[in-house]
């Protein structure tokens, strides 16, 4: 919606649609003109008890607490609330005026952001289950506007009930030392995710010390991200204590330089999973490495005695450490038991890696993202040469040899 004199209110739009599920209403006002003026009337909450099963995203410049009250406090059934925008006192109003509120996004950057690329209007997982309180969290600190203290006091609030949360809150000069993430741990005692599914957070040199404390003993999480993976050493003796992760998806960065004490965290670290799978434990299904440097051939090999891994999604490794060799010996040691493989920017991956896929006998899906060195030709072997009967098409996208498209799905023949 747009914001000049003559647009529509927020209410005049949800009371025209009223079956409308996904609303974006941007409300960038002038500065003479107030939020409630372009909100509209929320004084009849009858109007508007439909939005239970409403999406509702509001774009501003800055929404604080009392921009957001009126809303909140007539509409006691909204069930998911997108924010862009919005200052730390909306985590007051929310609080003490979203009584059914399931789903929140707060902030979420302007590119695509992977945590919102589920369609949250057909999530009804979290609908009349019973549970009262936030089940899925996504919270940034765009531009300090959200700072770590009340987020993690809000977070603290609905410990119990959160099941996904994204933490995009640690500003690294927030918690600088040892000292700041212990006084933090003070003030909030006990402050365990009981019922955590999926971690995912941006790490700094400190992160892991307060975030993945919340999560020792918890035996409910599965999924773990880490974005921008700065520590491995903290990672590992944190994720001996945390018993329950199936997926693990580290995003690193090309100005951190891993050397040797972080590439020996790193087979500890495999070694862990290792260890829990042969002994018939719940322990590593997938994992996600992408642009960590320390990656190398060994790794790679290592990760092959995870008994129960298949998935797998490779991303910008470092062609000096990763070979065709590397990979291609992976592919032929978990053969029998992969089932999902993604490459994405891998000028190491061959024709000779597709050729190692046809022997995986339970594969089910191949995606290929910006691999240079790939023909079609090796494509069309691997679709009429497979072992597996569930491999019907491979996604190819950005592939500059498999005739200059930019994206497209190549498709088994009968």
């Amino acid at each position: 919606m747009g914001h000049t004199n003559d647009s529509a209110t927020l209410t005049q739009v949800l009371l025209a649609c009223s079956n409308v599920t996904d609303l974006s209403y941007s409300c960038m006002p002038n500065s003479l003109r107030m939020f409630e003026t372009i909100i509209g009337d929320f004084s009849n909450p009858n109007k508007h008890h439909s939005l239970r099963s409403l999406t509702l995203t509001i774009k501003g410049y800055i929404i604080n607490g009392h921009d957001m009250d009126g809303i909140l406090l007539q509409c006691p059934n909204l069930n998911r609330l997108v924010i862009k925008g919005c200052h730390a006192s909306i985590l007051n109003s929310i609080s003490k005026y979203a009584p059914s509120l399931k789903i929140l996004v707060l902030n979420p950057s302007d590119h695509n952001d992977p945590t919102l690329t589920r369609d949250l209007s057909t999530d009804n997982h979290y609908d009349g289950d019973g549970i009262s309180g936030i089940q899925i969290l996504i919270i940034y600190n765009i531009r300090g506007a959200i700072p770590i203290i009340p987020a993690l006091s809000f977070i603290y609030k609905y410990r119990a009930t959160l099941k996904t949360l994204y933490m995009g809150i640690l500003d690294e000069k927030e918690i600088s030392d040892e000292q700041q993430v212990e006084r933090i741990k003070t003030d909030f005692p006990n402050f365990k995710l009981w019922n955590l599914e999926s971690l995912n957070y941006h790490d700094s040199p400190n992160a892991p010390k307060l975030v993945l404390g919340m999560l020792h003993n918890v035996t409910t999480i599965k999924t773990l991200n880490v974005f921008n993976l700065v520590d491995f050493g903290t990672l590992l003796g944190n994720i001996e204590q945390i018993p329950s992760v199936t997926c693990l998806n580290l995003m690193g960065t090309h100005s951190i330089n891993m050397g040797e004490e972080e590439r020996s965290n790193f087979h500890q670290l495999i070694e862990i999973f290792a260890k829990r799978s042969v002994a018939g434990l719940p322990s590593l299904q997938k994992i996600t490495l992408q642009d960590i440097p320390s990656v190398n051939d060994q790794i790679l090999y290592a990760l092959g005695d995870i008994k129960t891994l298949c998935n797998i999604s490779f991303g910008m490794l470092s062609t000096i450490e990763v070979s065709t060799e590397g990979i291609n010996n992976l592919i032929q040691k978990i053969g029998a038991q992969l089932t999902d493989i993604k490459f994405f920017g891998m000028r190491m991956v061959l024709d000779s890696t597709l050729t190692a896929l046809c022997d995986c006998s339970n594969l089910v899906t191949v995606e290929l993202q910006h691999i240079d060195n790939v023909t079609i030709a090796a494509i069309d072997d691997l679709l009429d040469k497979t072992t597996s009967g569930q491999l019907k098409q491979v996604n190819v996208k950005g592939c500059y040899k498999i005739n200059g498209k930019w994206g497209e799905c190549l498709t088994k023949r009968s």
